[in-house]
């Protein structure tokens, strides 16, 4: 079980300092660590991976949160660095907020497009 020391950042300002952590067997990926590291609170936010044999010499991780641990016995790296990138820094957040605006329903299109279908009584009328 090897222990690596890990730290997380919101773009330059640090959020939780560096800490030494043990992972387990069972622990696969980087999601797994920040998942514990984090408990959760930036969870739907877009996050950076950065790795290291030193604290201040970084190395960016391509596949982010996803990529497997193994790769930090394979290259003896013991630090590990998560940049959760600002939501104001981020052009995503917008245009996800546009989708999600889009998305949801509009009652006003909804009435005007019920509005354009024939409507039918539920009962015939007997007197004429």
């Amino acid at each position: 079980m090897p222990h690596f020391f890990v730290s997380v950042n919101e773009g330059q300002k640090n959020i939780i300092s560096q800490k030494i952590i043990r992972i387990d067997s069972n622990t696969d990926t980087f999601k797994e660590v920040y998942d514990a590291i984090t408990k959760d609170l930036f969870s739907m936010r877009d996050v950076h991976v950065y790795v290291g044999k030193i604290d201040n010499k970084w190395i960016y991780v391509e596949e982010g949160l996803y990529d497997e641990l193994s790769l930090m016995s394979e290259l003896e790296l013991k630090y590990i660095r998560f940049i959760i990138q600002p939501e104001e820094d981020n052009g995503e957040s917008s245009s996800r907020n546009q989708r999600i605006q889009q998305n949801q329903i509009n009652i006003f299109d909804t009435m005007m497009e019920r509005a354009h279908q024939p409507y039918f009584p539920m009962q015939k009328r007997e007197d004429i």
